[in-house]
């Protein structure tokens, strides 16, 4: 059997690929139709002889009306833990995938960390920032999610945004970008006893399995953060949520990333300043898959025109590369606390 393209858009993805899992399962309950081999492309399946014909048209709409969008399925077929399971499966936790071709023509997947979801948690760094009253600064702002206070003094909403609707909208100054992996590696998968959701058993039901997708370790994402006219003071609160959320980028258990380093263990960390932007943006092209290629190419565009350095000043113009780099963001962490949480 052929399966037709999978839509690149994750929900409809899962809902899709989950729908098939359970209508090959399907297959093999009713009609003892088993799958020998699959791929994203295909499933390979031996018919019984006792089936004088297989009609696939024919099992996927008995499939649709008796099973997945039943409510009787369980009584009619016996199927309870199918149906129940495709519904967990819809939820299952999974990594985001990009598509993209190489330079050479070349097809790629890799994982991706949404820029978008680095934005929420980075906020949520914020709000649950403790303040010196033992409160956290969200409640202290009276800003929340999806609550925002919109206020432009507030040190969540001007540099992040907010939107009181109705009554006013305030526009976000932090742009966030990459994600894209060096590395074509695909995520693990791991099975669990049970959906976290269904962990409370009421009705002494069997445990349901599920799977859940991780990043394997020593994957490299190129990100950057782009803040537009803010204060000191404003890029502070960027700073101090760039670097706490480092350990919260994530889903599931186990999550955290850390500022990749080079073989002189120098942090591939670039913060720049400036009125005027000059040198090079040391932003790597995603259809790149070597490390160490794309390691050396950050560090010649973050460089550029000078080799071995760490600190460059231009008019206008002002570059901190690698520990300076990681030093100087630090130290806008520090003035966030002491001129925001602490004050």
């Amino acid at each position: 059997m052929y399966k037709a393209p999978l839509p690149g858009e994750l929900q409809a993805r899962l809902a899709i690929e989950s729908a098939i899992d359970r209508f090959l399962e399907y297959l093999q309950k009713i009609y003892k139709i088993v799958v020998l081999d699959e791929s994203d492309y295909h499933a390979q399946v031996f018919i019984p002889s006792t089936q004088a014909s297989a009609d696939f048209r024919q099992y996927w709409q008995k499939f649709l009306e008796n099973v997945a969008f039943s409510t009787d399925g369980y009584s009619k077929y016996k199927l309870w833990d199918l149906t129940q399971t495709f519904i967990v499966m819809v939820n299952v936790n999974v990594v985001e995938m990009v598509k993209l071709t190489s330079k050479d023509g070349q097809s790629l997947e890799k994982c991706y960390i949404s820029p978008t979801k680095r934005r929420g948690v980075e906020r949520r760094c914020l709000i649950w920032a403790p303040v010196k009253t033992g409160e956290l600064l969200g409640d202290k702002q009276q800003c929340g999610i999806p609550k925002t206070c919109a206020k432009p003094d507030c040190p969540i909403c001007a540099p992040y945004g907010a939107l009181d609707p109705g009554n006013k909208t305030l526009i976000g100054r932090v742009t966030h970008g990459g994600g894209v992996a060096i590395q074509d590696i695909y995520p693990v998968d791991k099975q669990r006893a049970m959906h976290p959701a269904r962990l409370v058993n009421q009705k002494n039901e069997t445990p349901i399995p599920f799977k859940r997708q991780y990043n394997q370790p020593g994957i490299l994402y190129p990100v950057s953060n782009h803040a537009l006219s803010v204060t000191d003071k404003e890029f502070s609160s960027v700073a101090y949520a760039f670097l706490d959320s480092l350990p919260r980028i994530g889903s599931g258990n186990p999550k955290g990333i850390s500022i990749a380093e080079s073989e002189e263990q120098t942090p591939l960390l670039v913060v720049d300043r400036y009125l005027v932007p000059k040198g090079k943006r040391p932003i790597i092209s995603p259809s790149i898959t070597n490390p160490e290629t794309a390691i050396a190419n950050f560090m010649n565009l973050a460089q550029y025109p000078h080799t071995n350095i760490d600190h460059i000043q231009k008019d206008y113009f002002e570059r901190w590369i690698g520990n300076k780099a990681l030093e100087k963001l630090q130290e806008y962490a520090s003035d966030f606390v002491k001129n925001v949480l602490q004050a």
